[in-house]
């Protein structure tokens, strides 16, 4: 699989869903992950740094509050993200410094 997509329906509710990395093989090849404008809650997973694969996140125009977690553990671990869509949230606080290591990051919206 390499798209995970769940979009624009508000009858989808509950927390945004963490993904199991403990089991690489379902997700190995997963480039994209959007559930953008549903009713979906909870926080950020900081677990999604952990898929090897992935390049775009979008999770704009729902209903995902606190802050945006450390998404890279290191600098010699940086991500390969290269969109992240988190607007239209109820996040709050500042940018965690670990956003500076996403050195392919092509567009952040938040």
């Amino acid at each position: 699989m390499e798209e995970l997509a769940i979009s624009k329906n508000p009858r989808v509710t509950g927390n945004l869903p963490e993904l199991p990395t403990e089991t690489p093989d379902y997700y190995a090849n997963l480039k994209s992950i959007a559930f953008s404008a549903n009713s979906l809650t909870g926080t950020f997973p900081s677990s999604y740094y952990k898929i090897p694969k992935l390049k775009y996140v979008d999770v704009r125009k729902n209903f995902l509050n606190g802050s945006i977690p450390e998404l890279v553990p290191n600098r010699t671990q940086p991500n390969k993200w290269e969109f992240l869509y988190l607007s239209g949230n109820r996040m709050t606080g500042t940018l965690p410094n670990s956003m500076s290591y996403m050195e392919r990051l092509q567009e952040l919206d938040i």
